[in-house]
């Protein structure tokens, strides 16, 4: 339990302070008087006689150690000594192992080409080689790629593609007249002394629905046939070889005005025949004119003949005319005969 201090305490902690502060100021002033000053009075003292020593108080505990100070600068390097001799070699060490080689170095750039020599003279020449074998020709190239093919199709196949009917040139000066033929060889007997033969036409107007349009002539009509036939209505078809002559007849008739012409030429089994077209001119509303010419031509047993028109004007047609007082008109009549 804390001891509170009362009044006594504190007054002999006063005297004794005081008399501190006496014994340190004899200490410094020892032939002086000291005044004190007393409370409520003032007395001036002379100093007494010293007392004596009073015993050492006891030894106080040691403190704690201080915290250490920071480390002093490091000082400066001292010079350096003398070299030492050197002591005696040691011996050699075995070699080592060899180290890998290194990598190649980068090539060195090319040096310049040297000039050229001078030519050597030319050698002798050689003797004449051995003549190389014949080629072969195109028929027989062909015939080594198609072996089953015949003659025929090997012409059907360095043949082009027909191309088109050039425009009809100016008609040229009769020539003269030439030299008679030898007599060829008698033909053989016809059945009952007569060759093949027929006879078609065509009762129905034939138009031109395009204009410069290629058109076919058609037949629906026999009048008599040998031999002869009309396939798919206008392939005029034949059953044995010969000569035939074939003769035609169609009228013309356009339905406006103005001048316009019409070819007219053979085809055979559908390509046309060579400088057998003619040009005819068509005048006028209404105006009717008839073609007519006749063909010699050689077939095959096969064969078929084709007649073919064109014309610039749409309205143009092969007309066919009823029966009206004069017996009717066919657009086209059509006959074919051997003669060969």
């Amino acid at each position: 339990m804390e001891r509170k201090p009362n009044s006594r305490d504190t007054l002999s902690r006063a005297l004794a302070a005081t008399a501190l502060v006496v014994g340190i100021a004899a200490m410094f002033f020892p032939n002086s008087t000291i005044a004190f000053f007393g409370i409520g009075s003032q007395n001036v003292c002379t100093n007494g006689t010293d007392g004596t020593n009073g015993t050492d108080g006891t030894d106080g505990t040691n403190g704690t150690d201080g915290t250490n100070g920071t480390d002093g600068k490091d000082g400066t390097n001292g010079t350096d000594g003398t070299n030492g001799t050197n002591g005696t070699d040691g011996t050699n060490g075995t070699d080592g192992t060899n180290g890998t080689d290194g990598k190649d170095g980068t090539n060195g750039t090319d040096g310049t080409n040297g000039t050229n020599g001078t030519n050597g003279q030319d050698g002798t020449c050689g003797p004449v080689g051995p003549a190389g074998a014949n080629g072969l020709s195109a028929l027989e190239v062909w015939q080594k790629e198609n072996p089953e093919g015949t003659y025929e199709d090997y012409l059907a196949a360095i043949t082009g593609p027909q191309g088109l009917q050039g425009i009809q040139g100016i008609q040229g000066v009769q020539g003269l007249k030439g030299d008679a033929g030898d007599r060829g060889p008698a033909g053989a007997d016809g059945v009952n002394g007569l060759g093949d033969y027929a006879s078609f036409y065509d009762t129905t107007n034939q138009t031109n629905p395009v204009a410069n349009g290629v058109n076919i002539m058609t037949y629906n009509n026999t009048v008599q046939s040998h031999g002869i036939s009309v396939v798919d209505g206008s392939k005029i078809t034949f059953t044995k070889a010969g000569v035939y002559n074939i003769a035609f007849s169609a009228q013309l008739d356009k339905t406006d005005s103005g001048q316009d012409q019409v070819a007219i030429w053979l085809a055979k089994n559908g390509n046309y025949e060579d400088w057998s077209a003619t040009m005819v001119d068509a005048n006028n509303n209404n105006a009717k004119v008839v073609a007519a010419w006749n063909f010699f031509v050689e077939v095959q047993a096969g064969d078929y003949y084709q007649l073919k028109w064109k014309s610039a004007d749409a309205d143009l047609r092969l007309y066919a005319q009823p029966t009206n007082a004069i017996p009717g008109i066919p657009s086209i009549i059509l006959t074919v005969n051997q003669v060969g």
